[in-house]
């Protein structure tokens, strides 16, 4: 029985066979979400795209890796994995390890003090960037200095002097001061997050605050774990398995994160459907053959139709959201508001994803799958 299952997951995972089930497993998404599985299935057939939206799902995911896991991608460089003729580094690295975690809840922490909590000058929150870097670096210098002179002054007590002065830079300024940088490599994943987040409430207040700060640090939290498991891999494994093994991890993480923040699948998908070409999500027009699409098809005044010819020829005014060498799914224009939309989410209200998905839905049934022999983007003025 085993023998079996192998040798049909063995014909199964070929390259072909994942580069399809990959593919369509992206593009189920996509019409998953727009509610027209119909399309799908027409899709299913057209094996000529499989490999170019496979290339953009691998470049999208490494896209979004690159920006979630910043912060482990530099930790590994900055935090040595092992160093020489240290005996005590281990738990100086566990030492380090500590302030980088909770050097991450202090600029959260600053930007309500800055913003929130005190009347502060414009002036003053012009350069809180500035003022939150310098804080947290002199905090990490401090700790860093604290909890590692004792193992570090031991280890160096019978080196050169020029061994000495270069660890004490390292451990006393470069690490401590790298790990402050670190800290605010939050941002860049963060403001993907807060500005798609919706809150129910307009007037900011402190509960709200506090939500924010606690996704904050989670995510934070959670894009460490990459590097985390890198660093403390021993240095006799090969640099594949430690990588394969970092890589891993970030894709679960990824995931996990996105059971609360929905809006990184979305952003993904989008990102593989702009990637390939399949779509630009821009309003163009179109000129239909009547005789294959009836005007009556587009009847409806969202389209702005306009008679190019009698009989022959209209326009249309649409957004392609699926375009293939076999047929176009036009969508009225006001789908691409609806779209954006639809990336919103709130992390207190599980609600408010099924509202702005309907609404998305809702629009995206009046869509119609038109053949490519009967249209052309012509967004050439016809006057």
């Amino acid at each position: 029985m085993n023998e079996k299952w192998r040798v049909l997951l063995i014909s199964v995972l070929t390259p072909s066979g994942v580069i399809t089930a990959v593919s369509l497993f992206v593009i189920w998404g996509y019409f998953s979400r727009l509610n027209r599985l119909d399309v799908f299935f027409e899709v299913m057939n057209i094996q000529s795209i499989f490999a170019l939206i496979f290339c953009a799902v691998i470049l999208s995911l490494l896209f979004l890796l690159s920006i979630f896991f910043v912060s482990s991608v530099f930790m590994a460089v900055v935090i040595p994995q092992d160093v020489n003729n240290l005996p005590g580094y281990d738990k100086m690295k566990t030492n380090f390890l500590s302030v980088l975690m909770i050097a991450g809840l202090f600029p959260t922490t600053f930007i309500y003090i800055f913003y929130y909590a005190l009347d502060l000058s414009q002036g003053v929150k012009d350069n809180s960037a500035w003022i939150s870097m310098f804080g947290i670096g002199l905090m990490t210098v401090v700790v860093s200095a604290l909890i590692n002179r004792k193992h570090l002054e031991k280890d160096l007590s019978s080196k050169r002097a020029e061994v000495k002065r270069t660890r004490r830079y390292q451990f006393y300024l470069g690490i401590p001061l790298s790990i402050a940088l670190l800290a605010h490599l939050q941002v860049f994943p963060l403001e993907i997050v807060f500005r798609n987040i919706s809150a129910s409430d307009e007037k900011v207040n402190f509960w709200t605050i506090t939500g924010l700060a606690f996704i904050s640090y989670m995510v934070y939290f959670l894009s460490l774990f990459p590097g985390l498991v890198y660093l403390r891999m021993g240095t006799h494994d090969k640099m594949l398995k430690k990588i394969s093994a970092s890589f891993i991890v970030s894709l679960m993480v990824l995931l996990i994160i996105s059971t609360k923040i929905t809006v990184i699948p979305v952003m993904f998908t989008h990102s593989v459907i702009k990637l390939s070409g399949i779509s630009d999500f821009t309003v163009h027009r179109y000129i239909i053959k009547s005789s294959e699409y009836p005007e009556e098809f587009f009847a409806s005044a969202i389209w702005k139709k306009k008679i190019i010819k009698a009989e022959q020829y209209y326009a249309v005014s649409a957004v392609s959201m699926f375009t293939t060498n076999q047929f176009s799914f036009l969508c009225p224009e006001t789908i691409v508001k609806s779209y954006r939309e639809s990336w919103k989410f709130n992390p207190w209200d599980s609600a408010f994803d099924t509202t702005v998905r309907h609404k998305l839905q809702e629009q995206a049934a009046d869509c119609v799958p038109v053949s490519a022999a009967a249209v052309k983007r012509w967004d050439i003025s016809l006057h």
